[in-house]
């Protein structure tokens, strides 16, 4: 029953408004001693009705799909993994003795000084992140950062492998493990995304409400986004491979491909070609006003 669904998706709104961010657009199944939907107030204010039923559906058939359930399992292995890796490197390392302790100590500091002496933005190690900085501040200190913490990694696998010459394999089958993990755990969350959109399509749902509830989070996320740059008007270029590593890393399938396939079961349906084409290319009726908080969408630019 959509109806009931969907009063029991805004009540449930109003009962966890402490808990939801309250400008962010998301709606989410979550898994617990009761299951029970989400959906923040401002996706609510965005969507009409049958694309509010679409939202619910999507995230009713999560979980009778139990995907919410996989999920939590999922996460589960990947602290079981991460735990394994990180004890199988400590032993090795520990094994070394004080000796290679120290060696690797020392070329973390060494490595840690020249990092600060030689890196031009190395001053942003010491900036503590504050919620008044601008987008620009906060990318440029997550990536110096990462950078940072990549090279002290490598300096203890240097310091280590003086004394332990199969370390580097380890650390390197570690390092692959833990990625390969996390990619496929995140490919298994995207192949879910499509199974609830076709999940909520046989709960009666309208495929092309799902569509355009999805065309409006990207171009609000686009709007928004623009209007976020013009107070950063030139953000750093992202590292090497980084598009491809957010792509392996990405929880959800990109927004045309889940139109495209959502148009395609709307064709099955025997829809009208030119209701699908306005789902799918048609201009949507967004609010000028209507835009995503700079405070939440810096964040958003961080991960790109």
């Amino acid at each position: 029953d959509f109806n009931a669904a969907e009063d029991a998706g805004k009540d449930m709104n109003d009962k966890k408004k402490k808990y939801t961010p309250r400008y962010v657009l998301n709606a989410a199944a979550a898994y617990g001693a009761d299951d029970f939907i989400m959906v923040s107030e401002p996706m609510l204010q965005l969507l009409e009705d049958d694309e509010e039923k679409g939202i619910l559906g999507h995230e009713l058939a999560h979980h009778l799909l139990r995907h919410t359930v996989v999920g939590a399992c999922r996460a589960y292995v990947g602290t079981i993994t991460g735990f394994a890796c990180f004890a199988f490197t400590l032993k090795a390392s520990l094994e070394t003795g004080w000796q290679g302790i120290l060696s690797a100590c020392g070329a973390m500091i060494v490595a840690s000084v020249l990092f600060r002496l030689l890196h031009p933005d190395a001053k942003a190690l010491r900036l503590r992140q504050r919620p008044d900085m601008d987008a620009y501040s906060l990318i440029i200190g997550d990536r110096v950062r990462a950078a940072h913490n990549v090279l002290l990694s490598l300096s203890w696998a240097v310091g280590i492998s003086s004394f332990n010459h199969a370390y580097p394999a380890l650390y390197a089958a570690a390092f692959v493990l833990w990625q390969t993990r996390k990619f496929c755990a995140n490919a298994a969350t995207r192949s879910q995304e499509y199974g609830a959109d076709e999940g909520a399509c046989r709960l009666k749902a309208s495929p092309l409400a799902l569509a355009t509830v999805l065309r409006k989070m990207k171009i609000l996320e686009e709007r928004s986004k623009e209007k976020a740059m013009e107070k950063t008007p030139v953000l750093p270029s992202p590292p090497l491979f980084r598009g491809l590593r957010r792509a392996l890393s990405a929880t959800h399938p990109p927004t045309p491909r889940r139109v495209a396939r959502l148009c395609a079961i709307a064709r099955q349906q025997g829809l009208p070609e030119d209701a699908i084409t306005r789902a799918q290319k048609g201009d949507l009726a967004l609010p000028a006003d209507c835009e995503i908080p700079y405070d939440v969408i810096k964040h958003y630019l961080r991960q790109l």
